[in-house]
């Protein structure tokens, strides 16, 4: 790896935002696909204490269908 990217990586954190939802798109996944709603899925998310509305859930799973190669 280029030495100015390791020193600029060492020197700057990440600016990027990761949804709170990332850690559970497997799971968030699973659900879609057995045809739970997303009023159900932000249900589920509550009960891990996210706190989203159902349409950022729509948004979440419409922006991660082509990335991970997931078929509903």
């Amino acid at each position: 790896m280029d030495s100015d990217l390791e020193i600029f990586m060492k020197q700057h954190t990440p600016k990027a935002k990761i949804s709170c939802m990332e850690r559970y798109v497997e799971e968030i996944f699973h659900l879609k696909k057995n045809g739970y709603s997303n009023p159900q899925i932000r249900e589920w998310l509550e009960m891990k204490q996210i706190m989203v509305t159902h349409e950022a859930v729509r948004k979440f799973i419409k922006s991660r269908i082509n990335k991970r190669s997931f078929v509903i």
